[in-house]
């Protein structure tokens, strides 16, 4: 493939990029590709800015990060800052081919197209893209409604449920909400991200949908009792 000086991003989907310093013509005859990300997980979380646990005050009180803590099942947080439902259909084969998870979870991640303007048509149709992706390699999607907020996201929230042969997750949106929009009390104060005591939420809510999933019984009084010092 082409490669411009100085950056090249490699045609994989994986978001890789590489730096060439080297002047003339070259060839490459071997790339090596390493990961810090563990091989095989149960669970890989799709997302956005509240996935990847923004305001929680440290990591461990990230939602994903809660459930890692207190079962013993493997969790990779696949979110990011920003992301939209474009980002994700960028790494499938980074997914696919790679991470290869077990199960992908889904977390609201079309919040940021909705607010964007970005046409249904596209968002919807980017979600159908990973999920046949995920599906032909033998992953398996579990859709969780979006987190309440400022933006309506009940088209979101509607689409999904429409897998009927897969697990929906409902209560990410039901215990957190005050009408359509983020309750005060799990709130950090501008009716998009969650607290503490909201990530302890939403955390409350993935586990009650995935408990049959989990490899030893996870210790629903631990997570209560993180709530309780919140």
């Amino acid at each position: 493939f082409p490669m411009t000086y100085p950056q090249t991003h490699f045609p994989n989907g994986g978001g890789f990029w590489c730096t060439i310093a080297a002047g003339g013509s070259q060839t490459i005859r071997n790339i090596k590709v390493e990961s810090t990300v563990p091989y095989r997980p149960d669970f890989l979380l799709k997302g956005d800015s509240k996935t990847m646990g923004l305001y929680a005050t440290t990591i461990a009180l990230r939602f994903p990060d809660l459930i890692q803590n207190l079962c013993n099942n493997t969790f990779v947080n696949n979110a990011g800052g920003g992301d939209r439902t474009l980002h994700a259909v960028d790494n499938i084969r980074e997914v696919t081919n790679v991470i290869k998870p077990k199960n992908v979870i889904w977390c609201g991640l079309a919040r940021n197209d909705i607010a964007a303007g970005v046409p249904a048509a596209t968002w919807q149709g980017n979600i159908d893209s990973c999920y046949s992706a995920y599906q032909s390699a033998g992953i398996k999607t579990i859709f969780c409604y979006a987190m309440p907020d400022a933006t309506d996201i009940t088209a979101y929230n509607t689409f999904v449920s429409t897998y009927t042969g897969d697990l929906v997750i409902t209560e990410t949106f039901d215990l957190l909400k005050t009408g359509t929009g983020l309750n005060a009390k799990f709130n950090i104060g501008d009716n998009i991200h969650p607290n503490n005591l909201g990530h302890s939420m939403h955390a409350i809510a993935l586990v009650n949908g995935i408990y049959g999933m989990l490899n030893t019984p996870l210790d629903k009084e631990a997570l209560n009792g993180i709530i309780a010092t919140t």
